[in-house]
């Protein structure tokens, strides 16, 4: 009993063990296409067993082939039923024209998917489909054979909803044939985590024998619309090119998308060899992605080591952050729309965008030294950083609330030919250091929030635009420089008002003093007469007059401000009875009818100056009447439509557009001497300045060639004329400054200021002692005024580093040794300890004395010295300039 139980133990056993093996070895499953039913087993021919249908009871281990073996079928393989198996192989030999496996809501899982070409006949075309509604997930794809086909082109196509690849995607290069083999994916999403990448066979030579392409597809449901998504730090291995290429971009009618979703992922574009439209040579001319999105984790770098060019025909989303290649420039092209949530560095390539660009809440962009274009409208709402590089909008531009917008040192272009919003909702406005207006169109500013243009910058108008400030426009000044609003052309303005702000120097008691000020803006007009006022003055100063509050200065005391007159006499005895007039009213109605002591209401026009004695700013009131006390740095703001064109001064007493000539009793040597201003919001030249030339940047019949500039510090002129200067004298006028300029006599004098005169020039600053008033002190290397180098020799008396004055003394030959109106500079006296001049030989008091060459006799020159104080002076040859030394 126990040995027959043993025996039937063994003989189970053996059948256990024999049925094991028999399950254990894969089936495989021939498609013979009886039906298109995947399920039905007469679909099938079996080897190694009886399975009745790959996959069926749960076996994960049966192989499928299509056209390996066998006769050719009309009926293609169709699954409806999620299941498993080990591998497909889709053959050529039989099946010529391929297989078409769909897969219907339903998902097929597979280890490895093949192409293995298994036929050398000539002039065969195999496409092999995955395609349907379902999903097929599988490890690896190969393509292509592993002997050399010859003339046998072959294709994979993927048309399938969701095709997911946890390996790499292999493409053998087996057809000695300019696009012989290929994966194609046409339609559907298609999920690669491994690589794509390419094997050659032996004696394969020619151009674009393999690829893998996006191969997007116009159909009559609509066309296809396939999205790559790459989740592998690099997803391209190396393309052994020229053999063979990737194309990311789908040229066939449809639109294609590769999302990046890897850590760090390298984006291509036509740097990577290989990397482009394919068909043969690469042409870089094409487009890199029909929509490119960059969604992943770290940065992703665009662009390789050498120069390439990322084109998107659609939207490039960059939803997480990405840089462009610091290694070469990567020249951009987007047809579409740039949408970033991310952070976002670009570096010297060009980028180019069709459509818009939108800059999210949790968006950063930073720009390069390449230029930026946007063909459609800029949307910030959150970092938005310019670089060296242009940016040009065509569009709208609106920086929203949470927006910032931080200036580069490029220029921004509001290029529209049709009228462009700018819109700033935001609480830090919107900067810009260079800004051009062309295009043609209306650009409208509004919002919330600002526009400025900061103190280095330049605002710039194209003919045929104008531009509508809403109010909200500022001109930003600092202790280096002020904006400057460039030459607007005849039939281009700048409407609504501006605020304009002028850099008031200041920190010692030494900037407490006088300052000559104009004003770029103005505030009233009626017909063809413009007005300004000067009531801003006591929102940022102490500003006194015989009037005090009741002309809305800040007290009662000798006036802080006052206008020139050349027709009284010159005294010393009051402080506004002489050829300064005080001012006693900055509250008239209206604002610009300014109220004089002794003579009266005047208006106030544009070009004409204003001195003010500058105490510092508000704080400390009461310490501001103390001689003593320090003139802290300020910002002055004056608000109204800014100046434009033509401008002629209007004497504020005669209220005739003439200057004043008057020969007055007490005035011998200074008759015509009429304080004017810039009248813009640029600094002008006074090298245009011309008597003759009514087109000239500034033009003066009757005016003399001289300027004077007043400088707090040493309370003496600056002067200039024909190229160089005393004092720090140049031939550049900041915006916001009064000078005196002297008519000559000789007939009606008139002063008119055009948009020629303007310059982007400015002096630097803050003021020094010899320098310029308001805040700028060297002359530019622009300064002189004719090509031919002056001669001349500098003169200087110095009590110390501040109190100190200069004297020039020019050699021409055709100068004289008398006054000549032009050929020589007056000295027109400060109020500083020292003062330092010449004369000509009629007694002339001169800054600039112009002489003829001394012959063998000897010239002597005069030399005129005035100091308030007693003590010991320094008298000192500073220049020699071109002048022979023995």
């Amino acid at each position: 009993m126990k040995i027959t139980m043993r025996k039937h133990i063994l003989l189970t056993l053996i059948i256990a063990f024999v049925y094991s093996n028999a399950i254990s070895a894969a089936l495989i499953f021939d498609w013979n296409g009886s039906s298109t039913n995947w399920t039905s087993s007469g679909s099938w021919n079996e080897t190694n067993g009886s399975g009745s249908y790959p996959g069926a009871l749960g076996r994960t281990t049966d192989i499928v082939r299509f056209g390996v073996t066998g006769s050719s079928y009309t009926n293609q393989p169709t699954l409806t039923t999620s299941l498993t198996i080990a591998s497909i192989e889709f053959g050529g030999g039989i099946q010529k024209a391929g297989t078409d496996l769909t897969v219907t809501g339903a998902t097929l899982t597979v280890g490895t998917i093949t192409q293995d070409i298994n036929t050398t006949t000539s002039s065969n075309t195999i496409y092999d489909y995955l395609q349907g509604t379902g999903t097929i997930s599988c490890t690896t794809i190969t393509v292509g054979s592993g002997t050399n086909t010859t003339g046998t082109f072959n294709f994979l196509m993927a048309d399938i909803a969701t095709l997911n690849v946890s390996g790499n995607v292999v493409i053998i290069s087996n057809v000695n044939k300019q696009n012989g083999s290929g994966f194609r994916l046409e339609n559907g999403n298609m999920y690669l985590s491994g690589q794509v990448t390419f094997t050659t066979l032996t004696g394969i030579t020619a151009t674009n024998a393999s690829y893998f392409t996006i191969n997007t597809v116009a159909q009559a449901g609509g066309n296809t619309t396939p999205h790559l998504y790459l989740s592998n730090p690099n997803p391209l291995g190396t393309i052994p090119t020229p053999k063979a290429s990737v194309n990311f971009y789908g040229d066939r009618g449809g639109s294609g998308s590769v999302t990046y979703t890897a850590a760090s992922p390298t984006v291509y574009t036509t740097s990577t060899a290989g990397f482009g439209s394919g068909g043969g040579t690469i042409d870089t001319t094409k487009s890199s992605y029909d929509n490119l999105t960059i969604q992943g984790s770290g940065t992703a770098t665009i662009g390789g080591s050498t120069v390439g060019a990322l084109k998107v025909t659609g939207d490039f989303t960059t939803a997480s952050p990405a840089a462009f290649s610091s290694a070469a420039a990567t020249n951009t092209a987007i047809s579409g729309n740039w949408i970033n949530s991310s952070s976002v560095t670009t570096t010297s390539g060009t980028t180019a965008v069709s459509g818009s660009i939108s800059n999210s809440s949790s968006g950063s962009i930073a720009l390069g030294s390449g230029n930026t274009y946007v063909g459609a409208n800029l949307t910030n709402s959150g970092a938005f950083t310019a670089g060296s590089g242009n940016i040009t909008v065509d569009g709208n531009y609106t920086n929203s609330a949470g927006g910032t917008f931080t200036a580069g040192t490029g220029t921004v272009d509001f290029n529209g030919a049709s009228p462009e919003t700018l819109t700033d909702n935001s609480t830090t406005g919107t900067t810009l250091n260079n800004v051009e207006f062309t295009g043609g169109g209306t650009k409208t500013m509004s919002g919330t929030g600002s526009f400025a243009v900061s103190s280095s910058g330049v605002l710039s108008m194209a003919a045929g635009n104008t531009l509508q400030t809403g109010g909200i426009l500022t001109l930003n000044s600092s202790s280096t420089g002020s904006a400057t609003v460039g030459a607007i052309p005849s039939n281009s303005a700048i409407t609504g008002t501006v605020n304009v702000q002028r850099y008031i120097s200041g920190g010692s008691n030494a900037y407490r003093g006088y300052r000559l000020l104009s004003s770029p803006v103005y505030t009233a007009s009626s017909g063809s007469n413009y007005y300004y006022d000067i009531s801003y003055l006591a929102l940022y100063a102490p500003i006194t007059g015989s009037l005090g509050t009741a002309g809305g200065l800040t007290k009662s005391g000798n006036p802080s401000a006052y206008l020139y007159r050349d027709n009284v006499a010159f005294t010393n005895s009051t402080f506004n009875t002489g050829n300064f007039r005080g001012i006693n009213a900055i509250n008239n109605s209206p604002l610009y009818a300014i109220g004089v002591d002794y003579d009266g209401t005047f208006d106030l026009h544009p070009g004409t100056g204003v001195m003010f004695f500058y105490r510092g700013n508000l704080s400390n009131l009461a310490t501001k009447w103390i001689t003593t006390t320090v003139a802290e740095p300020n910002l002055f703001v004056s608000i109204g439509t800014l100046n434009q064109q033509a401008i002629t001064v209007v004497n504020w007493y005669t209220q005739l557009p003439q200057l004043q000539y008057s020969v007055v009793t007490g005035n011998a040597g200074y008759s015509g001497f009429n304080l004017v201003g810039n009248p813009y919001a640029s600094s002008i030249d006074w090298n245009t300045f011309s008597a003759t030339t009514s087109t000239a940047g500034i033009y003066g019949p009757n005016v003399g060639t001289t300027l004077y500039i007043f400088n707090e510090v040493s309370k003496i002129y600056a002067t200039y004329n024909l190229g160089i200067g005393t004092n720090g004298g140049s031939n550049i006028i900041p915006s916001g400054q009064g000078f005196f300029v002297n008519a000559t006599g000789l007939g009606t004098p008139t002063l008119t200021f055009n948009e020629a005169g303007k310059t982007n020039s400015q002096l630097s600053g803050p003021t020094q002692p010899t320098g310029m008033t308001l805040l700028l002190d060297a002359m530019p290397a622009t300064a002189a005024a004719t090509t031919q180098a002056p001669q001349y020799l500098r003169l200087e008396l110095s009590a110390d580093s501040i109190n100190k004055d200069e004297t020039i003394i020019r050699f021409d030959r055709s100068a004289q040794n008398q006054f000549v109106v032009n050929e020589d500079s007056q000295y027109l006296p400060g109020s500083g300890e020292v003062s330092f001049s010449s004369m000509s030989s009629d007694s002339v008091i001169l800054a600039i004395n112009s002489i003829p060459y001394p012959k063998k006799q000897a010239t002597a020159v005069v030399l005129n010295v005035n100091t308030t104080t007693n003590g010991t002076f320094n008298l000192n040859l500073t220049e020699i300039n071109n002048v022979p030394q023995q």
